[in-house]
């Protein structure tokens, strides 16, 4: 069972406040007059002025430079903005977005650096991607070197 407690105060008698919590009261109660002011200022300010956009504030974007590169899945070329390196692989829109979603493309290789070149530039006709490479042949030892290894 909840024991209740018993107010000791009269019926209008106001509770004792500690002193230390009626200063924090007070510092409180002028910092939300300050604020109050400041936002009354602000608002007196902007009164007369139509309500902008944060697009329309923000300065025109510049014109970015385009880079050409040869997708790593599917050969084609490809304009990215930044500029590709050889060492990693770059991706065309819709196979960046297969890979992306988990899907499995063909294997990655290595990836073809064009120069950059301005969009209204572009030609055309481009160069087909090159072959991909075959990878090594392993050469049989002689047998000679595997009787070696069998006696030691």
């Amino acid at each position: 069972m909840k024991k209740r407690l018993k107010s000791k105060n009269k019926a209008g008698a106001a509770p004792k406040v500690d002193p230390y919590l009626e200063g924090l009261m007070a510092k409180l109660l002028e910092r939300l007059v300050g604020v109050e002011k400041k936002l009354d200022t602000v608002i007196a300010q902007t009164a007369g002025e139509p309500f902008r956009s944060p697009e329309a504030k923000q300065p025109p974007r510049k014109d970015r430079t385009l880079y050409e590169a040869i997708c790593a899945d599917c050969h084609k070329v490809c304009e990215v903005p930044f500029r590709p390196s050889e060492d990693r692989p770059v991706y065309c829109k819709q196979c960046f977005a297969k890979r992306k979603s988990g899907g499995s493309g063909m294997p990655v290789l290595t990836p073809v650096v064009l120069p950059p070149k301005p969009i209204s530039k572009l030609g055309s006709a481009y160069l087909p991607p090159p072959p991909p490479q075959a990878p090594a042949k392993k050469t049989k030892k002689s047998q000679a070197s595997k009787k070696a290894k069998k006696k030691k």
